[in-house]
């Protein structure tokens, strides 16, 4: 199973940003332009705390039982802060909605999530965490400008959307021609 951990979006959060998407998407379309990125689809927008890889299914079950104990942080306030672009420099591999609200409150989590992961052989991040919404992955080969990015409507005036991440969730991926589809695994409340 290829899996990862994430705080799914409430509905009101996650159709706000697949509007902003759908705007951007839109504003290329109507300008003749190729896509700039692969848009992510708006069932699949989600807050990633940790991408393990390809594991087999007794350890998905061991690593499961480990998170549960971890301690429950409380309910996580969040909001849509603006738009983020990994790399911080150079040209933009991703695009994405940058966090505030109780992000410290999601590092722990991270943090605590990062522990427990790391006693099992699963695919490691030592890049320092972020959180974000991942909106859009540059094409293959296509090399994206930080400022032309920024300008695109939906992700120049990137709704500031609250919402509250009362779980995570350990999701299983699949790779199908059409794009991933995410089935949740297992279920942690935060609370």
């Amino acid at each position: 199973m290829r899996l990862f951990l994430a705080i799914p979006l409430p509905d009101a959060a996650r159709d706000a940003l697949a509007a902003a998407v759908a705007r951007a998407e839109a504003d290329e379309a109507s300008r003749g332009r190729d896509p700039l990125a692969r848009w992510v689809r708006p069932d699949n927008l989600h807050v990633t705390l940790r991408f393990l890889g390809d594991v087999d299914e007794p350890m998905a079950r061991a690593i499961a039982a480990d998170l549960l104990r971890l301690p429950r942080p409380g309910v996580i306030e969040l909001h849509a802060d603006g738009p983020l672009f990994f790399p911080p420099r150079g040209s933009v591999r991703v695009i994405a909605a940058g966090l505030g609200g109780d992000v410290d409150r999601v590092g722990q989590l991270h943090a605590g999530i990062a522990a427990v992961c790391d006693a099992y052989p699963v695919e490691r991040d030592d890049r320092p965490y972020r959180p974000h919404v991942t909106l859009g992955r540059a094409r293959r080969g296509v090399s994206i400008d930080r400022r032309r990015a920024a300008g695109l409507p939906g992700i120049a005036d990137l709704p500031r959307v609250a919402f509250a991440a009362a779980e995570f969730v350990l999701y299983e991926s699949r790779l199908l021609p059409g794009g991933p589809a995410y089935a949740a695994v297992e279920r942690f409340p935060v609370a």
